[in-house]
């Protein structure tokens, strides 16, 4: 998790209280708790396989 950001406590309740959270239940939680901070834009990273031959760096 990023630092720099804080998490309410809330939505920290909200995680930690719950005895067996489904996978759409915190998918949920960490949709409410991006919004809150960075809007509902979402930046995706893809790694390459260097060994490929597709990778643009010269490592």
């Amino acid at each position: 998790m990023n630092s720099n950001v804080n998490i309410t406590q809330k939505s920290a309740l909200a995680i930690i209280s719950s005895n067996t959270p489904s996978t759409d239940e915190l998918v949920n939680i960490a949709k409410e708790i991006r919004e809150e901070h960075f809007g509902k834009n979402v930046i995706i990273h893809i790694l390459s396989n260097a060994k490929s031959g597709n990778c643009s760096e010269d490592c």
